[in-house]
């Protein structure tokens, strides 16, 4: 028998939306898996980890840093980044789009599933 990991993260809320009502819950609950295979989990960490260093090298990306497509998404640039140029949110794409090209490379064994409500 195999055997798996799943790390699950959300977006949106189960709150009631009603903006009529002026009840501010999420109009959309989404749910995001990445499924690996316990026997390979460490290969693939070994893989994220050097996808988070090439972050750090190339646009100064902390590798402690949470990489949370909300904040890089946002005009704003609330995080206060210790590199000054990511407070661009143009920089800030330019990491989620480096990541999203490479993510398959570094997690050659993973999965995803997504939910949406």
């Amino acid at each position: 028998m195999r055997y798996y990991l799943l790390y699950v993260d959300e977006s949106g809320d189960i709150g009631a939306y009603n903006k009529a009502a002026g009840q501010t819950g999420c109009s959309y609950y989404a749910l995001a898996g990445i499924i690996l295979p316990m026997d390979k989990w460490q290969e693939n960490l070994i893989g994220m980890v050097k996808l988070r260093r090439e972050l750090k090298q190339i646009f100064g990306f902390p590798q402690s840093e949470e990489l949370h497509g909300a904040e890089l998404f946002n005009p704003r640039g609330k995080r206060n980044y210790p590199n000054p140029k990511l407070q661009h949110r143009s920089e800030r794409m330019k990491i989620y789009h480096y990541f999203l090209e490479r993510l398959s490379a570094a997690l050659p064994d993973a999965k995803v599933l997504t939910v949406s409500i």
